[in-house]
């Protein structure tokens, strides 16, 4: 699925593709995994990709029935961004746009129905998971999730029971270890993106468990996405994480239920970019207000 996108899909006025966001193919895999955690660092294009994933899948299965989906969210301004921010554009902007929405087809803020007769439904649930309650979906998307409450998890995993995929997702940034996300990654294959080097050969894995403080490399006037201020944990020299590919901690989760961790630095929107780079050792360094913990939150996605 992942090569076809650009056909059938715009963002910000270009094709949209995975050729700086690589790391996200699971997620536009034509193999269907039904469970999938997604542990990031914030700013990587993790919602573009899941609301892609979500256009495609309405788009495009209709057999046994056409497909629902639906976004679930903490808040409502949460959910409502997606709706506006993400599937409304992307939906819009595409060149299959009126064979996939029509002129008539409903297209409200929490809801939009495809020609195909598929839908999808957006929702939220901080205080009460009762508005989810009597709903029927195909597959349901969690943003947020590190905020959500876990008692919740039971009625919503409800509305897919019936459907023959019952395709669940789990997106968040990481906020401590006592946290929703952080039960749920527990419970997954943690895969890391391992990065190796020309040069040494050493496997480079970028969490904070192995390598990823000592592949933070010194600022460059020469940073680009061609040079890379990733470097190699073990000899110093630069690494590129287009060479790299996911490595599960625990293999046998690996097609029941994989969890991929993505930090800032193995992204090409900071590793190739000197402005990005600066900023983000500025915020490892203290400075732009930013403490330890949420340096390892908010950028390291630990």
């Amino acid at each position: 699925m992942a090569g076809l996108i650009g056909a059938f899909l715009r963002w910000e006025g270009q094709p949209y593709t995975l050729d700086r966001h690589f790391q996200f193919e699971p997620i536009l895999s034509t193999s269907i995994v039904r469970n999938m955690v997604f542990m990031t660092g914030r700013q990587l294009g993790k919602t573009v990709a899941e609301s892609v994933e979500a256009v495609l899948r309405c788009a495009t299965l209709t057999d046994p029935k056409p497909y629902s989906h639906m976004f679930v969210t903490p808040l409502f301004e949460q959910v409502r961004r997606i709706s506006n921010d993400h599937i409304r554009p992307l939906l819009e902007n595409s060149p299959l746009r009126t064979a996939w929405m029509g002129r008539l087809n409903e297209r409200s803020v929490l809801r939009r129905i495809f020609k195909n007769g598929a839908k999808m439904i957006f929702t939220f649930a901080y205080t009460s998971a009762d508005r989810i309650r009597g709903n029927s979906v195909d597959g349901v998307t969690f943003d947020e999730v590190q905020d959500f409450r876990e008692e919740f998890f039971p009625i919503v995993h409800e509305v897919v029971a019936a459907s023959p995929y019952q395709i669940l997702r789990y997106y968040g940034t990481a906020k401590g270890s006592d946290t929703t996300l952080a039960r749920l990654w527990g419970d997954t294959s943690q895969a890391e993106w391992v990065i190796p080097c020309i040069r040494c050969g050493y496997y480079n894995i970028p969490s904070l468990d192995y390598d990823i403080l000592n592949m933070l490399g010194p600022l460059r006037d020469d940073i680009s996405p061609e040079n890379p201020a990733l470097v190699c944990a073990k000899c110093r020299k630069p690494v590129h994480p287009k060479l790299g590919r996911w490595l599960h901690r625990h293999q046998d989760l690996s097609t029941k239920f994989p969890g991929y961790h993505l930090p800032q630095p193995i992204m090409e929107t900071h590793y190739g970019s000197r402005k990005n780079w600066e900023i983000m050792l500025d915020k490892q360094a203290g400075r732009r207000s930013f403490t330890p913990t949420q340096f390892n939150n908010e950028v390291l996605g630990e």
